[in-house]
């Protein structure tokens, strides 16, 4: 009963990062396309001598080099790494659970066979996690700069 109740929030947890993965990337270009920075910027109706002038602020300065959106400390980058992040601690616990079981399967071979297919999943999913990761790098730091 409690195997099949954590095999649920599991797969619910895992879903809703792979649903969350699908969105970013599916959005990722509107939001590259368009940064809200550059109208407050280019504002050149304000006083640019002005203390409050929004073209004398960090952001203003640092955008030519450092986007918001796609730069090299921006929000995609931002989003990836916290979505890499969570998925990498849930396909380690899911290796820690995996093993568990496989000790603790008091040599039961259909519970070996099952925790070590959830084994080889969890890392596989680690190797999906991380070549996504530097699938997004490479396209950032290639296409979009």
């Amino acid at each position: 009963m409690a195997a099949a109740y954590f095999r649920r929030i599991v797969l619910a947890l895992m879903s809703l990062l792979i649903i969350g993965a699908a969105i970013a990337a599916v959005h990722a270009p509107a939001y590259a396309a368009y940064n809200p920075i550059d109208s407050v910027c280019n504002n050149v109706d304000s006083d640019p001598t002005a203390a409050n002038n929004p073209q004398n602020s960090a952001a203003c300065k640092d955008r030519s080099t450092n986007d918001t959106i796609t730069g090299s400390n921006g929000l995609i980058l931002r989003v990836t790494y916290i979505i890499a992040t969570i998925a990498g601690i849930v396909a380690v616990i899911m290796i820690i659970v995996a093993g568990a079981k496989m000790i603790m399967s008091g040599g039961d071979t259909n519970a070996v066979k099952e925790s070590r297919t959830k084994l080889l999943h969890a890392v596989i999913g680690l190797v999906i996690i991380v070549l996504a990761q530097t699938i997004v790098v490479f396209v950032i730091n290639t296409f979009i700069k």
